[in-house]
């Protein structure tokens, strides 16, 4: 038997027993080399997991079994979700043990940090299993909820939690979800599947996403010292990946952008510019375009021209244009920044109001009807030549402006920033110096009417603007009758009225154009303000000499109500 190894034996043996605890030393110092070496060899190896200085991989741990992303998702629902949610830094939601940033944190002022979660070996990114993707911080996190919708989640200062981006498809069934990526054809997309009435069906997709269906695009950017435009593209990245930084940035790698907070966004803005309307005096108003606006305002790195020009019988007849001469002075003056120009004769594309003279004659608007109706219709014409282009080219502006081809700016214009802005706030600067009604308000209460010749916001609040003429018949109709209460009547009145009351305006200005754009916005639910402190107006035809008086003066030949341009702009 042998001996017992017991105190009194290392006691007595102190030779062996130093000899033993020198060996030990010895070999805890072998094995923790060992350890060492291990454990940085993982973090260099391992695929799914990689830091550095903005970067960080984040593994996908999937506990449900799925086919690969170019098939159907699997057949069997995805396990219950766990009863505590992962307290991982980059994979749970904020918690005790991952609290949400500080005031002043998360990144804004700094370059933002961005966690990278890659798909699992069956392309699958998120589950019921896994459903939280986090950026490096904390205070953003993509939840694939329990009702089905996947939601872009911000914690404020304050610890509350906010949807800042979904995709709108919560339906509460029971059964899987996931988020996957889907290769077709070199085609990468991805994909939010659910099981309703216990088959697999798609319910939202990237590609639903201009930008990301046409993520070959580029972004164009502005060169810092030469002004003039370069294309850039994001940094490579393993495809299908998503990436979601500290400032909320959440991005499909190297493809597209799904959300980008206004704050950040504003750091690479970009405007349309929707020049619309009669030629006339633009010859000399593209400059003033150009030099206070389009080519270097410090707002935007990237300007977008789109022309939609009409010309009269006076432009050829006494200045000796054509069709092609305007064109081409127009791809002149707006240069590079152009990207869509029509140019159309005027007797062409104008139309009657629906329901010709007899409808005409009905309403209290007579024979402005028809001139405002082409107003309108021309606005919404130039409005889809733009949304086109956008849609092709996969790239949708920040901010919307529409002016006039014979706008002419004074100064430069300031614009309110995209957080200022939102999604539902329009801003419509009022000409320098030119007259303006008070109108009637959907609310009830009396206020003065926003100008129709210019008007800036973002691609969803501009649309509600940009096709009023949708509307024109109907909101004719609603102030077909002068004597209605101003609830129902949109008319205008010429000088302030001593009430909210039809009856109270001592000078009734019917149909006025000003104040169907307010009541077509309040009836749309469109915030709206009027801006006074853009210097610009129109340049008027008999602003250039006899010709342009000529001009106007044929122009008016046969039009029942003279446009001098101030009321009817």
């Amino acid at each position: 038997m042998g001996p017992a190894h017991n105190n009194t034996m290392i006691t007595k043996n102190p030779g062996w027993a130093l000899l033993g605890g020198s060996a030990s030393r010895r070999f805890k110092v072998v094995i923790g080399v060992l350890i060492l070496f291990i454990a940085s060899a993982v973090v260099v190896l391992q695929p799914d997991w990689h830091v550095a200085s903005s970067m960080l991989r984040v593994p996908s741990s999937h506990h449900q079994s799925a086919l690969g992303p170019s098939t159907n998702p699997p057949t069997d629902p995805p396990p219950t979700p766990p009863s505590q949610p992962p307290t991982s830094h980059s994979t749970g939601p904020p918690s005790e043990n991952n609290p949400p940033p500080q005031k002043g944190s998360a990144g804004i002022g700094h370059d933002a940090r961005t966690a990278v979660l890659s798909p699992d070996v069956d392309g699958i990114l998120l589950s019921a299993g896994t459903p939280f993707f986090s950026s490096p911080s904390g205070r953003h996190t993509l939840v694939l909820q329990d009702d089905g919708d996947l939601v872009l989640r911000r914690v404020d200062a304050d610890g509350a939690s906010h949807p800042i981006w979904w995709t709108s498809t919560g339906d509460r069934h029971k059964g899987g979800r996931i988020l996957y990526v889907d290769k077709q054809k070199g085609h990468i997309r991805i994909v939010l599947n659910a099981t309703l009435e216990s088959t697999w069906t798609t319910i939202w997709h990237s590609d639903l996403e201009p930008a990301c269906r046409k993520a070959d695009s580029g972004i164009v950017k502005r060169d810092g010292e030469g002004n003039q435009p370069q294309l850039t593209g994001m940094l490579e990245r393993e495809p299908g990946q998503l990436e979601l930084s500290d400032n909320g940035r959440l991005s499909i790698a190297g493809m597209c952008d799904l959300y980008v907070a206004p704050r950040e966004r504003e750091k690479e803005r970009s405007l349309a510019v929707i020049v619309a309307g009669l030629y006339r005096t633009n010859h000399v108003t593209c400059k003033t375009h150009m030099d206070k606006l389009v080519a270097n305002h410090p707002s935007f790195s990237r300007i977008d021209v789109f022309v939609y020009a009409l010309f009269e019988p006076a432009d050829v007849d006494l200045f000796n244009r054509t069709k092609e001469s305007i064109e081409a002075a127009l791809r002149k003056c707006y240069g590079s920044h152009l990207r869509s120009v029509d140019v159309l004769p005027v007797d062409r594309e104008e139309v009657d109001f629906p329901g010709g003279k007899n409808a005409t004659e009905a309403t209290p608007c007579k024979g402005k009807l028809r001139r405002l109706n082409n107003q309108l219709r021309t606005i919404s014409l130039a409005a889809q030549q733009w949304w086109a282009w956008s849609i092709a080219n996969g790239y949708i502006h920040d901010t919307i402006l529409r002016i006039r081809t014979d706008t002419s700016f004074w100064e430069r214009p300031e614009f309110k920033s995209l957080e200022e802005l939102g999604q539902n706030t329009l801003v419509l600067p009022h000409p320098r110096g030119e007259h303006y009604f008070y109108c009637a308000r959907m609310s009830g209460r009396v206020s003065v009417g926003p100008s129709d010749q210019i008007a800036y916001g973002s691609a969803a609040a501009m649309n509600h603007w940009l096709h009023m003429h949708d509307r024109f018949k109907q909101m004719v109709d609603l102030a077909a009758d002068a004597s209605r209460p101003a609830l129902r009547d949109f008319s205008g009145c010429e000088v302030m009225p001593s009430g909210p009351l039809a009856s109270d305006c001592q000078k009734p200005a019917p149909c006025s154009i000003e104040c169907l754009v307010g009541w077509f916005l309040d009836a749309r639910g469109v915030d709206f303000h009027i801006e006074w402190g853009w210097q610009q107006s129109l340049w008027r035809r008999r602003d250039i000499g006899p010709k342009g008086a000529e001009q106007e003066r044929q122009a008016d030949i046969a039009i029942e109500v003279r446009d001098d341009g101030m009321f009817w702009g």
